[in-house]
Formats: C-alpha cells, sequence, structure tokens
C-alpha cells in the first residue's frame, strides 16, 4: 500500500498559511474543487510569473 507517510508534512505547508481565502478559492474552482491541485496551479502560475518577470526586468 502507498501513500502519504504519517506525520510528514504536506509539500505545500507554507503555502496554506500564506495565501489568502479568497485568493486560493481562484485555483480552487479551477481546480473544480480539488485542493491538492488547486495548489499545484498556484505553484505553477508563481513559477510561471516569476519566469516572465525575470525576462521582463
Amino acid at each position: 500500500m502507498t501513500g502519504p507517510a504519517q506525520g510528514v508534512p504536506h509539500r505545500h505547508s507554507g503555502l496554506d498559511r500564506g495565501i489568502s481565502a479568497p485568493r486560493f478559492a481562484t485555483f480552487e474552482h479551477a481546480a473544480g474543487g480539488d485542493p491538492g491541485l488547486a495548489r499545484d496551479l498556484y505553484v505553477w502560475n508563481r513559477d510561471l510569473s516569476v519566469a516572465f518577470l525575470a525576462d521582463i526586468a
């Protein structure tokens, strides 16, 4: 059986504390209500934004 180990912190635990509920709701809606996918979309969006800003700068 595979799955998350007990006692291992979630890889997005800092994100969960740092993003507001209204901001997260945008990504959760886009992810069809899947909070794990919503977190992944948020991180993907952040990484994409950083890449664009680095090129603009």
